[in-house]
């Protein structure tokens, strides 16, 4: 019997079936699925090892010493290509949960220890730029409130590393030109801002964000009229933001209550009032959406609607007391 069995696994054929069947067993342990990408690969480059031409001729030995070369390169080429793709996919793997643990802790108010999440992944995939835009919106973040001198001299080294290294790649993304807008503000590069402000907006006109962001450096600046110029650039696009369809609702909030804000400084708090006003009553019956974990905003419902109220209060009572 066990004679009959060996002469059967020197065919191809009968070796195939076997390890089919091996192959279906081990993966019923492991509970292997076709949902999963890896999965599908090795088993696609498995089979595919079985699929390389074989000689006939009589004498079998003669067919072996034909075959077994380009079978042994086939097979280690298709090894080699699997090895490589798992090794892929586990460092993407853990880039996305250094990435996931940052975001996590940005949530919570951790920023400097999302700050190492967001390092890792730029260690683990150094190629993507997504490691360093986020540590470059936390290092902004923390620079401007941190106190200890030395600490805000090493945030900028490290800041003019990561600018240096995202410019030198000339990446067309929206997201990588606010960053680097931002960044330069932050050194004192105006013109260099400036210019990666105006890309952002080009490339996606219809953020909220995008609008905010830029929006407030230049009310920050004391450049009212540009920034009233980047708020009305939004005006067309405020519609697609209505309802539950567009999750990034609060930007539309947060715009108006900057435009209110502006209106205020400028000496038109009537206006500002009927904005801050219209910004409250559009919270409370929920016309935009206020929370959402793609909104990149962590806020409650509750606690967003009373900050508003008391813009509201506040434009009240200035009116009141002027008259």
């Amino acid at each position: 019997m066990s004679l009959a069995t060996r002469k059967l696994l020197k065919e191809p054929r009968y070796l195939f079936i076997l390890l089919s069947l091996c192959s279906g067993f081990l993966f019923g342990l492991i509970d292997f699925s076709f949902d999963v990408k890896s999965h599908i690969i090795t088993f696609f480059v498995l089979s595919a090892v079985f699929f390389f031409p074989v000689s006939i001729t009589s004498n079998y030995n003669t067919r072996m010493r034909k075959t077994d070369g380009r079978g042994l390169g086939i097979f280690l080429t298709l090894t080699i290509c699997l090895l490589a793709n798992l090794f892929i996919t586990i460092r993407v793997n853990e880039f996305k949960a250094s990435v996931q643990n940052g975001d996590l802790l940005m949530e919570t108010g951790l920023p400097a220890n999302a700050l190492y999440s967001y390092r890792d992944a730029i260690e683990i995939m150094p190629l993507s730029t997504e490691g360093f835009m986020r540590s470059m919106s936390v290092l902004e973040r923390i620079y401007q409130s941190e106190t200890n001198q030395q600490n805000r001299t090493a945030m900028l080294k490290e800041l003019k590393e990561y600018i240096v290294t995202m410019e030198r790649r000339k990446d067309k993304d929206s997201e990588l030109y606010l960053v680097l807008g931002k960044s330069h503000a932050l050194m004192g590069d105006i013109e260099k801002a400036e210019k990666y402000f105006h890309l952002a907006l080009d490339y996606y006109p219809s953020s909220g964000y995008y609008v905010h962001e830029i929006a407030s450096y230049y009310a920050e600046n004391g450049k009212d009229v540009a920034a009233m110029a980047v708020i009305r650039s939004f005006d067309p696009f405020i519609e697609k933001h209505r309802g539950p369809h567009n999750p990034r609702g609060i930007f539309v909030y947060q715009i108006r209550d900057l435009e209110a804000e502006i209106n205020y400084s400028l000496g038109n708090r009537a206006e500002a009032l009927r904005i801050a006003q219209k910004n409250l009553t559009d919270a409370k019956g929920s016309v935009y959406v206020i929370t959402s974990a793609k909104s990149r905003q962590f806020s409650t419902r509750d606690s967003f609607i009373q900050n508003l109220k008391k813009k509201v209060e506040m434009y009240e009572n200035n009116l009141r007391n002027k008259s």
